[in-house]
């Protein structure tokens, strides 16, 4: 972290909705370290939020320490007071979840873990949400990533495979 608060960002406030976080202080793979590695690649001034997976919607902030630290507040009993620069949604249900519909964002990305077709694109864009496509990500199920482990098992290469594990 020797780079650490050296970069300006044109944002201030990040929520991830409908994230796993099974461990507060650290990630175990692929699209669940985004949260992780946002405070990372920007800095400390950028107040990072998660709500988890839970019934009750529970709301994290990561804190100076880079761990998720509970608000007291869930999505259930409360609503976010403040708009968010970046709202980043996991998972195409979690969009229509009642408790996200009232969060008020000023950019919205939406990773809907599936192919969408072309009018379901459009009728998301013309709502100003921005989609982050299954195969933009290399992680499994991510065709490519799928392919590339499929490749590896059945095939002697010269290359070094490494992918997180428990």
């Amino acid at each position: 972290l020797r780079h650490s608060n050296s970069r300006e960002v044109h944002f201030k406030s990040v929520l991830f909705y409908h994230m796993y976080l099974d461990k507060r202080c650290a990630c175990r793979s692929g699209s669940w370290c985004l949260p992780f590695w946002m405070r990372y690649l920007t800095n400390s001034s950028v107040d990072v939020f998660l709500v988890g997976r839970d019934a009750d919607k529970t709301l994290f902030r990561l804190g100076p320490s880079g761990c998720f630290e509970r608000t007291g507040a869930t999505m259930t009993t409360h609503v976010i007071a403040f708009v968010p620069d970046l709202a980043f949604v996991f998972e195409i249900n979690a969009f229509m979840d009642p408790s996200f519909r009232v969060v008020d964002s000023k950019a919205t990305v939406l990773y809907p873990t599936f192919d969408l077709n072309e009018g379901q694109l459009d009728n998301f864009r013309r709502s100003g949400v921005e989609i982050l496509p299954d195969e933009g990500v290399l992680k499994p199920p991510n065709k490519e990533m799928t392919d590339l482990l499929r490749a590896a098992r059945t095939s002697v290469k010269e290359k070094l495979l490494v992918f997180p594990a428990d």
